[in-house]
């Protein structure tokens, strides 16, 4: 086992002065052991959102708040961290009885950035979270809300969104455009846009809010 773990730590380029902490986080609470990560976990993804922020900034230096947020969210989601994760082998090292998914893989992801910060310092578990998400921040793009409206409308078993332009205001050169989407004939989000692309995915984004809030 500790031939194991040294070879872990060598593919995550950091070693442990307490290989608890190391042993923690890979561990799953199916073991019955008290040391287990979700603890470890739980400080990780506040770590590694902090972490993936500073490298979204830096990788795209004119993107807007929104944008970022958006990222940041495909990059930390379940299967953003399960793809890192996967990535690095980390399935080899995990200990659990449960079988091996995306969502524990994704959790031992953070309960070891969180192992590297309770083990040193917040700029070692930057150097851990840059080694997972350094390349992924250049190429991550933001969400499509048109996309995950309609997957989720097939889901419902409901009818695909109809869009509709309602009015277009201001000059030539800088037009608004005011679009809705319509679900089985309702109304039921509106955006505006410098393009009718983006008035449509801002429909699409407060009706994915409104359903959410019902499903």
């Amino acid at each position: 086992m500790e031939g194991e773990l040294d070879e872990l730590e060598t593919l995550i380029g950091y070693t442990f002065k307490n290989k608890s902490h190391l042993e923690t986080a890979l561990t799953h609470s199916s073991m019955r052991s008290q040391d287990h990560y979700e603890r470890y976990e739980f400080l990780g993804d506040a770590v590694i959102d902090l972490v993936v922020a500073k490298l979204l900034i830096d990788a795209h230096p004119n993107s807007p708040e929104g944008e970022l947020s958006k990222m940041r969210a495909t990059l930390v989601s379940s299967n953003g961290l399960s793809q890192a994760g996967r990535e690095l082998g980390l399935e080899r090292f995990i200990r659990a009885k449960q079988g091996m998914n995306q969502n524990l893989v994704a959790d031992v992801v953070e309960a070891l950035c969180g192992a590297v910060f309770l083990d040193s310092t917040f700029e070692e578990a930057f150097k851990f979270g840059e080694l997972l998400f350094k390349d992924r921040v250049k190429t991550v793009s933001p969400r499509d809300p048109k996309t995950e409206l309609q997957e989720l409308l097939h889901q419902l078993n409901k009818e695909p969104p109809v869009y509709e332009l309602e009015s277009t205001e201001g000059p030539d050169h800088a037009p608004t455009f005011s679009s809705v989407v319509k679900i089985e004939g309702q109304v039921l989000g509106r955006g505006q846009g410098e393009s009718k692309k983006l008035s449509q995915a801002r429909a699409a984004e407060e009706a994915l809010e409104k359903l959410k809030e019902v499903v």
